[in-house]
């Protein structure tokens, strides 16, 4: 529960906030600035799931999400100010990344799932290719260091 306020219900409430006051003119924010506000809150929101969670003793993957959710979240609002990143494609295999930490090869099968959400942001025209595969890196890398070295899980499943 503390890391669905943290990661989802916070920063969704943020956005909405920000929509009410008039500080952006939809809940889709496109354009790159117009993201950095709303990524660093998630950001922020993330961090205090954590500590939170760390504070309670929480389980150690939680921990472990929390803190990539906040990695992920901080690295997009950077990469975000001059470059549009896309964000879905960090989400997107940030999850694969840390489904392959936890389950192994078996995360394999949500391979057609991620792959479909990058290809949707070319195809809508969303994004460029390489904001796409910078998505992919930034989500992927992030999550697969933190739960391996930082936070040292086995990786693969517990495989090594």
């Amino acid at each position: 529960m503390i890391a669905l306020m943290f990661a989802v219900g916070l920063p969704a409430a943020y956005v909405i906030l920000m929509r009410l006051r008039g500080e952006i003119d939809r809940l889709f924010v496109r354009s790159g600035p117009g993201r950095v506000k709303p990524l660093r809150a998630s950001a922020v929101s993330c961090l205090a799931g954590w500590l939170a969670l760390t504070f309670v003793d929480g389980p150690t993957l939680f921990e472990g999400l929390m803190l990539c959710c906040a990695t992920n979240a901080a690295l997009a609002a950077v990469y975000t100010i001059k470059w549009r990143l896309s964000l879905h494609s960090v989400g997107a295999w940030g999850a694969q990344a840390a489904a392959l930490v936890v389950v192994g090869h078996a995360a394999c099968v949500l391979l057609p799932l991620v792959l479909a959400v990058s290809w949707s942001r070319l195809a809508l025209q969303e994004h460029s290719v390489s904001e796409v595969v910078a998505g992919a890196l930034v989500g992927s890398g992030s999550t697969w260091l933190i739960l391996t070295r930082w936070l040292a899980l086995p990786g693969i499943g517990g495989s090594g």
